[in-house]
């Protein structure tokens, strides 16, 4: 090999990584939302917490666009749908922030619903849908 071959290559290998930093950057620049849920006591505004548990689904935007969220529950096992909550006043319990209000990136949006909902279920599923992004399922959170 001369030394053409060797700019040819270096050339090829930096428009390789270019390209897939480009790649990159296009899939990470409108909301990327990430999912949990479980069982938790809530905070309130005092900073105390509560006595009582509640299911939650936990919506983070770890993308670099705002991520509107429609609606919120979770899945049975089978995939089919325990509860969903599309309005602000669907929401038992505890208000949250509403629905329809985008997350700002690097932001996270909470919502509860009652235990019972979950109680007698296995291998539940939380979700969220985003006009967006679609029905975006989560996991159970281990913490």
């Amino acid at each position: 090999m001369n030394k053409t071959d060797y700019i040819a290559v270096a050339a090829l290998v930096l428009s390789l990584i270019a390209l897939f930093w480009q790649f990159w950057t296009w899939r990470r620049s409108g909301p990327v939302i990430r999912v949990t849920g479980g069982v938790e006591s809530p905070w309130d505004p005092a900073g105390f917490t509560s006595d009582l548990c509640y299911g939650y689904v936990r919506a983070v935007n770890a993308g670099r666009g705002a991520a509107p969220i429609t609606s919120w529950g979770f899945l049975s096992a089978n995939g089919q749908v325990l509860v969903e909550y599309s309005s602000q006043l669907e929401m038992p319990l505890i208000p949250a922030r509403g629905m329809h209000v985008p997350i700002a990136p690097s932001a996270q949006d909470t919502w509860y619903c009652p235990l019972e909902v979950l109680m007698g279920q296995e291998g539940y599923q939380p979700f969220v849908v985003s006009p967006t992004k679609g029905r975006i399922v989560g996991r159970l959170s281990t913490s």
